[in-house]
């Protein structure tokens, strides 16, 4: 029987920096520093492919996050709104800074090779 293999999350120190940075500017405050445990998804295999962040975006409060049953309570608030245009507002900014920073994109692509082992080409393709 075929089974999905999920590989374990490997989240890139430098592209998670750089994001923080970004929320931290946009408004979110209390960042969590926990290492993040998405469960059942595929991020950990693409994770070993090229550099990732990932992380949750809460509403309420800080208190519900997506796939909770509350949170279908408060989707649609005003609060939701607002998150969700700061997250895509440091998206944005993250992406800024990584396209006008050569050496922030070259640590990325370093510290993606130490953490899997895995060369990554200067053009984001996996080397052999």
């Amino acid at each position: 029987m075929y089974e999905n293999q999920y590989d374990d999350l490997q989240v890139n120190p430098v592209l998670a920096e750089v994001m923080a940075r970004h929320m931290e500017a946009t408004g979110f405050e209390h960042l969590a520093t926990e290492k993040e445990t998405p469960g059942s998804t595929d991020i950990g295999n693409v994770s070993y492919r090229c550099p990732v962040m990932y992380g949750n975006v809460g509403i309420a409060g800080g208190k519900v996050t997506v796939h909770e049953e509350a949170f279908i309570e408060h989707a649609d608030s005003e609060e939701a709104h607002t998150r969700i245009l700061q997250t895509v507002e440091s998206f944005v900014c993250s992406a800024l800074e990584l396209y006008n920073s050569p050496e922030t994109m070259e640590k990325v692509r370093q510290v993606f090779v130490e953490m899997t082992k895995a060369p990554l080409n200067r053009d984001g393709t996996k080397g052999q």
